[in-house]
């Protein structure tokens, strides 16, 4: 306040001095003369001084801006119409078989899009011909678990976590998993008209039946829409004849833009492969393990056993002589990996100490399965190293990083390799 006081009682006089100048009606002294002048050039200086403290807040304001807008901004999701409107729907009465439209296949890669995302889905277990089935959904550096299952006329999606091992097959406890009651996702018949409710909070219909829609991944025949409503969004969900959950569009406002996912892709007959922490024995002079990357494959009903084994055999710890026969985490939370005899042999033959073969191992492991507890064993007792001590229980400890799990950090599917289907 004192240096605004300063400016502002300095104006009038200025003023008044500049109104006189012709005819003075004062004759000032010499000394108040330079005293006056004295003030306006301390007048002069504050301004100038405040001037320069102004621009270069201005200067660093944008230097700041600058610096901001180098970092790197999500793409927003774009937000479209309501796509059926341009689809053509079936003839009035036509009905479909609740049987052709599991949301998701065995031995399916579905890839979804939504102009600015996307996700992968594979089937890892099912039983009793899709009766019930468990799915993993990629999306970014998050993996969820979707267990559903078919029966008494619906199709009912029993949970989906992020919480859960994606490779831990959990369909034995689908009871205990649906604590709340499952959300429904088609009902028969399957015909406009039909409709349900579940404790979701959404009122779920049949809406529309379409002879087909075109998304990235071509044309999809036989199309169910699903429209769930609440009271502030609305969402629509798009089953294909043998090919299951294809499509979404949601709006959270209830108006006629909303997010859109479809199908990019629908690759059949494949086993889900990606990159995956692994820890390998870093030399042959020392015991310690380095970080690396494997790969990691896997079927669907297939096992961790038979997945192990190939990365295992991959990076040469174990040959081909060498089988493991069961890899799973027990009730106490240990990891547990079984081998065939001769392991130890084997071990011994690698370029690097034992122990640096089975810390390589153990690291592997607990990662995997976020624990920091593992055990190895030879046809379910436990595995005798030649040259370190046998751990107490054979149970081997380790401390982990409390990161994301190996499969938490990959963000999207590597590759996709042939299979044949058992019979």
């Amino acid at each position: 306040m004192i240096k605004y006081y300063r400016k502002y009682l300095l104006v009038p006089i200025l003023f008044l001095l500049v109104g006189c100048s012709n005819e003075p009606m004062i004759q000032l002294s010499e000394e108040r003369q330079q005293e006056i002048e004295q003030k306006l050039a301390q007048r002069d200086a504050e301004e100038n001084a405040e001037q320069e403290n102004t621009s270069e807040v201005a200067s660093d304001n944008q230097e700041q801006e600058n610096v901001e807008s180098t970092e790197e901004v999500a793409p927003a999701v774009p937000l479209v119409n309501d796509p059926s409107s341009e689809w053509e729907q079936a003839e009035t009465g036509t009905s479909y078989n609740l049987w052709d439209y599991a949301p998701y296949l065995a031995y399916q890669i579905k890839q979804f899009i939504n102009g600015a995302e996307n996700y992968t889905t594979y089937m890892n277990y099912n039983q009793n011909d899709n009766a019930q089935s468990q799915i993993q959904l990629r999306r970014g550096g998050t993996v969820a678990t979707q267990v559903f299952s078919m029966g008494d006329g619906q199709i009912r999606q029993v949970t989906s976590s992020t919480n859960l091992n994606p490779y831990d097959n959990v369909l034995s406890q689908i009871d205990t998993l649906q604590a709340n009651e499952p959300q429904v996702l088609l009902q028969e018949p399957l015909t406009v008209g039909t409709t349900w409710s579940d404790d979701s909070n959404y009122q779920s219909e049949i809406t529309a039946l379409y002879n087909g829609i075109e998304t990235e991944a071509g044309l999809l025949t036989n199309v169910v829409e699903v429209t769930r409503t609440s009271d502030t969004s609305v969402r629509k969900d798009y089953y294909a004849q043998n090919q299951g959950f294809v499509a979404m569009w949601s709006s959270d406002n209830l108006e006629n833009q909303g997010e859109y996912w479809r199908l990019t892709s629908d690759t059949r007959n494949v086993m889900l492969t990606h990159p995956m922490n692994i820890y390998e024995p870093d030399d042959a002079s020392t015991n310690l393990v380095k970080e690396s990357q494997g790969t990691f494959a896997f079927q669907t009903n297939g096992s961790l056993a038979s997945a192990f084994q190939q990365m295992f055999r991959e990076i040469g710890i174990i040959d081909d002589t060498i089988m493991v026969n069961n890899v799973y985490v027990d009730s106490n939370n240990v990891a547990i990996i079984d081998f065939t005899p001769g392991v130890v042999a084997v071990f011994n033959n690698y370029d690097a100490s034992e122990e640096a073969v089975i810390n390589s191992i153990v690291y592997t492991m607990g990662e995997f399965f976020q624990t920091n507890q593992v055990r190895l064993t030879v046809n379910g007792n436990g595995l005798l190293p030649n040259s370190i001590t046998y751990p107490e229980g054979g149970i081997y400890n380790i401390q982990l990083e409390q990161e994301d799990s190996p499969e938490e950090n990959n963000e999207a599917v590597e590759s996709v390799e042939s299979v044949s289907q058992p019979e």
